[in-house]
């Protein structure tokens, strides 16, 4: 299935890892840039699992990136990926932006995810794509209040400005302000397992992604995985 043709849409939203860019809480914690170099491996890890999920699918995969361009992008993270720009505004404006852009390119279920989760596997992501098929709205929840996986099917596409209304993106009240607002519009939302993001040392497991620890400096029991 060519990219253009696929009705299902996997936006992965990140950012390039600059020093001093990302990961802010990590980075008061190690440093710039080691900070960088831990979203730089979770970038990877996290569109190797998007790639692995969209080829089972069939799905289309865009990536939307912010502090590079598409060159820079395309060095980073392999020229076969497909990258948009997120523009401007905030991030509620800008995946609002993208999702709009995914429904009006004939998309009927579209999943955004970030780089922030390391434990969204394929299956976890195809699970998130299968719940559209019953529900408006699937969520991904994280243990901080946010969530790791917000995935929107066409049907509700109308819906959309209710739900984003007042959203706080990047807060601790974001999953209750999506939740509340779904119950409000009468969106049926459904919700995946509860994962921790990762945006400080204490939520790095270093027995089940001993790849991220040895990057970031966290010690602990050695892993077999």
């Amino acid at each position: 299935m060519s990219v253009d043709a696929s009705t299902d849409h996997l936006l992965f939203f990140t950012r390039y890892p600059t020093p001093g860019d990302v990961k802010s809480r990590l980075a008061d914690e190690i440093g710039p840039a080691r900070a960088a170099a831990a979203h730089d491996a979770m970038a990877r890890y996290c569109l190797a699992a998007a790639d692995e999920a969209a080829v089972a699918m069939g799905a289309s995969v865009r990536v939307l990136i912010t502090g590079a361009t598409s060159t820079t992008a395309a060095s980073w993270l392999g020229k076969h990926h497909r990258f948009i720009d997120q523009g401007d505004g905030g991030l509620g404006d800008r995946v609002n932006r993208a999702l709009v852009a995914s429904v009006r390119q004939g998309a009927r279920r579209i999943v955004v995810m970030g780089a922030d989760c390391p434990a969204l596997t394929p299956a976890l992501i195809a699970q998130g794509f299968a719940l559209l098929d019953e529900y408006d709205v699937a969520l991904g929840p994280a243990v901080d209040g946010g969530f790791y996986l917000f995935g929107l099917s066409a049907d509700a596409a109308d819906q959309l400005p209710a739900l984003m209304a007042d959203l706080p993106w990047g807060t601790g009240a974001a999953r209750a302000v999506l939740e509340r607002n779904a119950a409000e519009c009468g969106a049926r939302i459904a919700m995946l397992p509860l994962h921790h993001d990762i945006d400080t040392l204490a939520d790095i497991d270093p027995v089940r992604w001993p790849w991220l620890a040895a990057v970031t400096g966290v010690t602990g029991p050695s892993a077999t995985a």
